[in-house]
């Protein structure tokens, strides 16, 4: 069973815990999901340009909130070369998910394209809606970038 390309792990009876809950263990997944966090920002000085560029507005809803609006790239992480701007989108942090997983995905022509698997969500209202482009056309994402990556599929 899976989500889009992504496996789903199902829990059966087995993997459920008999033993107590300690509140010590939440503290300590909190602190794992900060630093999942953090590290998915992942480099300070790329979401730090995507904020500016895009004026700090999520490209596909125009969310103008800076905590949950992350830096996606568009070809994925493989060194500091890849932290160009033109390979990066501003994203909030369900979008920037979908988008990972291949869910949601934008073409060349800068028109967002929802998974059909989506079609009952309220992410169906953004197919095929134009994205919020930086003002200058040179730090727009790049086409090449955007035609490496495939697109979600649609019935």
């Amino acid at each position: 069973m899976g989500l889009g390309r992504t496996p789903v792990h199902i829990i059966s009876e087995d993997e459920i815990s008999e033993k107590a809950f300690d509140p010590k263990d939440a503290e300590k997944v909190k602190e794992k999901i900060i630093r999942s966090i953090a590290n998915r920002r992942g480099q300070a000085k790329f979401r730090k340009k995507l904020l500016k560029i895009y004026d700090g507005k999520c490209a596909i809803s125009a969310t103008n909130l800076p905590p949950i609006l992350e830096a996606a790239h568009i070809v994925p992480y493989q060194g500091e070369n890849t932290n160009n701007i033109t390979n990066g989108i501003l994203l909030r942090s369900d979008f920037h998910l979908l988008f990972d997983l291949g869910l949601i995905g934008i073409n060349n022509a800068y028109k967002v394209v929802v998974s059909s698997s989506l079609s009952n969500t309220e992410y169906a209202q953004h197919h095929a809606s134009n994205i919020f482009l930086p003002k200058e056309k040179s730090q727009r994402p790049s086409r090449e970038a955007l035609d490496f990556r495939p697109l979600p599929y649609r019935q």
